[in-house]
């Protein structure tokens, strides 16, 4: 772990970004700009002292970066956030034996799971947003995720008789959440909560929460390439914070810039995280409603306030694809998207931003699909 404290604070965001559309987003063909070798640095002076760290959890390198009135303040600041990320990892971690999504997948089928109030917050999340999306997002995944082989070492692509039984046991109206009792239950023997598409989120809200009760005035956090961004932001009168975003076919080159109020930004694609199979690879983005790989997209990014929400829904948009997606966030004036298609090989991508995010975005460049991808 290493640390090091910097006069001015570096307020660039590299996200692969695509972000739902309302009803009536427009699509944004754009003009070809020049493309930059370097990503956009806005640098302003921020009060006090700042400091940069990292760390490892949930399956991912967290960067931090904090403002704070002198260096101990911003060093605890910086370890009460990483304290809190460590603290969710213990709670969901698929892997680890005594965590409690371990224990509600082991009593599968058999009985209830006592959970703690942070494992039962995401929980309840999922569900409503997996109701809310029409199972487009769905906390019950983990037979599909097995059968498309993330975990495995050695992936054969699933046949449709594997993909159908993996199916049978996925529906997040099979879990029986209890509010009361603090109750998680899977129904059928086989079922298996895997939160991945939530936790991430769900941890940058409790870093940032910790973050600045330990003192700390403003920052950013990236967690595997979702952000949150706390606290006045560098530019203009409404403290926005500037954010560079990456295309989803050259990673080092930048095709868009917003300006954001605190919140949240989280980005899905297929080309983030690919699982290696017998006779090519696929992407991690299983429609849950059919066992196979969402298509049509090249990526999502969701601004929101709260990072868990734009976790979930840069997922479930992702899977429902830019009409559905544009209405199941309609009305909600604190979530913003925007959507990258999946072109044709040598074309340039369609673009659709939403009617909130639409007067952030200061430049936009859309991604081009190579002829052949260099992976």
């Amino acid at each position: 772990m290493r640390s090091q404290s910097i006069p001015r604070l570096l307020v660039v965001v590299t996200a692969l970004l695509s972000i739902s559309c309302a009803s009536g987003g427009e699509r944004v063909e754009g003009e070809r700009l020049a493309v930059r070798t370097a990503v956009r640095e806005a640098y302003q002076e921020l009060p006090g002292v700042v400091l940069s760290d990292r760390h490892f959890a949930l399956e991912g390198e967290i960067h931090a970066t904090v403002a704070a009135p002198d260096t101990a303040t911003a060093r605890a600041a910086i370890e009460a956030g990483f304290a809190a990320a460590d603290s969710v990892e213990g709670l969901v971690d698929l892997h680890r034996r005594g965590s409690e999504v371990s224990a509600i997948n082991a009593a599968a089928g058999e009985e209830p799971v006592v959970v703690s109030p942070w494992t039962e917050t995401i929980v309840a999340a999922s569900l409503d947003w997996a109701e809310r999306t029409e199972g487009a997002f769905d906390p019950t995944v983990g037979p599909l995720m097995s059968a498309w082989g993330f975990g495995c070492e050695e992936c054969v692509a699933p046949d449709s008789a594997r993909v159908r039984s993996a199916l049978a046991r996925v529906g997040w109206e099979k879990v029986r959440y209890d509010p009361e009792a603090h109750t998680v239950f899977l129904t059928e023997p086989g079922m298996a909560l895997d939160l991945r598409a939530a936790t991430k989120g769900f941890a940058l809200d409790r870093m940032g929460e910790a973050i600045m009760d330990a003192g700390a005035t403003a920052g950013i956090v990236d967690l595997g390439g979702d952000h949150l961004f706390f606290g006045p932001g560098t530019e203009g009168p409404e403290n926005l914070w500037p954010v560079s975003l990456a295309d989803p076919y050259d990673p080092g080159r930048e095709f868009a810039r917003l300006h954001v109020p605190a919140g949240a930004l989280s980005m899905t694609s297929p080309y983030r995280r690919v699982v290696e199979l017998t006779g090519g690879s696929v992407g991690h983005l299983i429609d849950p409603r059919t066992g196979w790989p969402a298509t049509g997209l090249a990526s999502v990014t969701v601004y929101a306030r709260d990072a868990i929400q734009s976790d979930i829904l840069s997922t479930g948009l992702f899977v429902l694809g830019q009409q559905r997606g544009c209405e199941t966030i309609e009305g909600w004036r604190d979530i913003g998207a925007i959507f990258v298609f999946e072109p044709a090989p040598g074309e340039k991508s369609l673009v659709c931003v939403t009617p909130s995010l639409r007067g952030r975005v200061e430049r936009l460049d859309p991604p081009f699909r190579p002829l052949v991808r260099d992976d």
